[in-house]
């Protein structure tokens, strides 16, 4: 799990924009100070975790044009004790 959530590449393409880097099946990023890993599946199914609060969201769906408000959510949901 240390070598798959460490960042492999750095992402520069259209795939996974709102992602730094790429690891082992993992995208990786980081907003603000803190880390977070996702796997990204088909048609907007989700799972982010938040390695330090150990944090997990799960989303399951069958589209995708709401994954920015998915994304804002976390990172809210993240700076929360």
């Amino acid at each position: 799990m240390k070598e798959a959530t460490s960042p492999q590449l750095e992402n520069h393409g259209r795939v996974g924009r709102g992602f730094s880097h790429y690891g082992y099946q993992t995208w990786i990023t980081k907003y603000g100070e803190k880390q977070a890993y996702w796997w990204v599946g088909y048609g907007g199914q989700r799972v982010a975790i938040d390695p330090k609060s150990e944090k997990i969201m799960v989303i399951t769906s069958w589209r995708e044009d709401y994954m920015t408000e998915v994304y804002n959510l976390f990172k809210q949901w993240q700076n929360n004790k």
